[in-house]
């Protein structure tokens, strides 16, 4: 880009994701994170489940972040995710992301940090090819179920994980999950193959704030089983 600018806002948003970070990587919150990586067992089983025999770092494809440029939660978001590709390179590999709300500035913050902005909106459907770490910060129940449904065999769920809050609504509202009742039906049959790990938020109050209840989603599916079959 040829505007100086976007080019400055870009240096800006660029350094205040790396100085996030740095804090980030401080705190309990992202302690614990790394703790599932480094310490527990079932988790780590679960991810060498994931990456196969020849232990391919995962991609991670980053939907629903918000604008770094406008939203300060969005800056930890990246963070977060900037800190485990780094702390982990043997279990994270390239990250891709797409959000119709990103600002030049932040499409151009983005590719200063390394990172490869999808070209078109993918509607959630990217079909699980390859391990893949799908990162929904600011998803709704919509967008977890179409992911849901462009996965919907056992051979695609079981190379994805999913690091969301919004794959078990709490306390959903009744008319919104009559309308959703897609996602509520993938969700209710894969549920019996899941494994799910909470994160914490306890550690300080703002981490509420910014992280949600974010939790890690694994599937190990039979490959025998027709998830087809299962939809009513």
């Amino acid at each position: 880009m040829d505007n100086p600018e976007v080019k400055d806002e870009a240096t800006r948003i660029r350094q205040e994701i790396l100085i996030t970070a740095y804090d980030l990587a401080e705190t309990k919150y992202y302690g614990y994170v790394t703790g599932l990586f480094r310490d527990d067992p079932e988790f780590q089983r679960h991810l060498d489940r994931l990456l196969g025999p020849d232990l391919e770092p995962v991609l991670m494809v980053i939907y629903a972040l918000g604008s770094p440029e406008l939203n300060h939660n969005s800056q930890y978001q990246l963070a977060l995710a900037i800190l485990l590709k780094r702390d982990f390179p043997d279990r994270i590999g390239d990250i891709e992301l797409y959000d119709p709300v990103f600002s030049p500035a932040d499409l151009l913050a983005l590719e200063m940090l390394g990172l490869r902005v999808l070209p078109a909106n993918e509607h959630f459907r990217r079909p699980a090819d390859k391990p893949t770490l799908f990162f929904l910060p600011y998803a709704n129940i919509w967008h977890v179920g179409n992911l849901l449904e462009a996965n919907w065999c056992a051979s695609r769920s079981n190379r994805m994980m999913i690091f969301s809050s919004s794959m078990y609504p709490r306390n959903p509202d009744p008319e919104l999950a009559d309308r959703c009742w897609h996602q509520r039906v993938y969700t209710g049959i894969l549920s019996k193959y899941a494994r799910r790990f909470d994160i914490p938020t306890d550690f300080h109050g703002y981490h509420h704030n910014v992280f949600g209840h974010l939790s890690f989603n694994f599937f190990d599916v039979d490959p025998n089983v027709d998830l087809e079959s299962l939809l009513p």
